[in-house]
């Protein structure tokens, strides 16, 4: 049995490096790490692992453990120990398994979806329309209306505040501020039906999945790496079991979420000449196959009979054309996978079907 593993040392606050001794096949060899996140990819559950942890010029090390000791635990404190004055440090190390097989996710898009976007719908669109206009996107009610109304899917976004509490807002200012510079009780004062990350999870029913949308500010100072604000998003989604796919317009958020074990997919506006990722669509195409990712979800004014080429990766689109029946057909021929729509009262799933 070979799997991948993926650990994380939780509240490490001072500065550390990070060592894995292994042991597999009669071979040894040494991990360096400089972050409290790090996958350990294809291992046998026979691999011996010690981790040596060195904080101010000191070294601890741990005990022996078996890699499918760890893979079965999960989360386990691990005491470090100084060899010369037998000092004990302990460390919760946070453990997951990832998933090997890519197309153990194939069946959450054999057929078109429909992803209801925010929940219900974008504000403005729904506004626009009168259309739910008493329920605001990104919040519970969104979700659980879209579930009402048999959305197999919610698209929405998820940010984290200064206190370090993962909430759905969409945009990155909240009130002319970054929200990464606001401790969430600011943000519930003004808006009381914000939610956090882990409500969604239980106040939403399991049966609708999940397009989690990253958004990292990387533009303003944040006062959290990538690698760790990942890692807080990671841990609760695999606290429960559900559908989920993540979706980010960032290229190296998705290469940090590489072996998440969760299906990823590249965010696509617009042609961005000062990123050669997303210069032109036939580039952003070329970095998903060659990452391994499973797809790409396009603006909808960008979908063209090109996509048609490209029918060994998933693609959904976004944007006001997904709000049309007349335009999702016309994707769907070229080889559209699913779009996200505002207009979940009127868009279903119907709307894939050949006349």
């Amino acid at each position: 049995m070979v799997f991948d593993l993926y650990l994380r040392l939780i509240n490490m606050e001072q500065e550390f490096s990070f060592k894995i001794l292994i042991k597999t096949n009669n071979k040894k060899y040494t991990m360096d790490i400089h972050k409290d996140i790090f996958f350990i990819t294809a291992i046998d559950r026979n691999t011996e692992l010690r981790f040596i942890l060195t904080v101010e010029n000191i070294s601890y090390e741990s005990k022996k453990y078996i890699a499918k000791e760890l893979y079965e635990k999960g989360n386990i404190e691990v005491t470090f120990t100084d060899r010369n004055t037998q000092k004990n440090i302990n460390k919760v190390l946070f453990v997951s398994k990832t998933l090997q097989n890519k197309d153990f996710y194939k069946e959450y898009f054999k057929h078109p979806i429909i992803i209801g976007h925010r929940g219900s719908g974008a504000d403005n669109y729904n506004k626009k329309n009168n259309i739910f206009a008493d329920i605001t996107e990104n919040t519970i009610d969104s979700f659980n209306n879209a579930h009402k109304l048999n959305v197999d899917w919610i698209e929405f976004d998820v940010q984290l505040t200064k206190d370090k509490i993962l909430v759905i807002y969409h945009d990155f200012n909240f009130n002319g501020i970054p929200v990464n510079e606001l401790n969430f009780f600011e943000i519930k004062e003004k808006m009381k039906n914000i939610c956090t990350l882990e409500d969604v999870f239980k106040k939403v029913p399991a049966d609708i999945g999940f397009n989690i949308e990253i958004k990292y500010d990387s533009k303003h100072k944040t006062n959290i790496s990538p690698t760790e604000f990942l890692s807080y998003i990671i841990e609760i989604c695999q606290s429960y079991n559900r559908k989920i796919f993540f979706t980010s317009f960032d290229p190296d958020i998705l290469v940090l979420l590489r072996n998440s074990g969760y299906p990823l997919f590249l965010l696509f506006e617009s042609l961005n000449y000062k990123d050669i990722i997303q210069i032109n669509l036939q580039s952003a195409y070329n970095f998903v196959k060659n990452m391994g990712f499973h797809g790409l979800i396009l603006d909808s004014n960008l979908i063209t009979t090109e996509i048609e080429k490209m029918n060994d990766i998933i693609i959904f689109a976004y944007g006001d054309k997904c709000n049309s029946k007349k335009w999702i057909k016309k994707f769907i021929k070229y080889g559209l996978s699913g779009i996200i729509t505002d207009d979940i009262k009127n868009i279903n799933s119907s709307v894939f079907e050949t006349n």
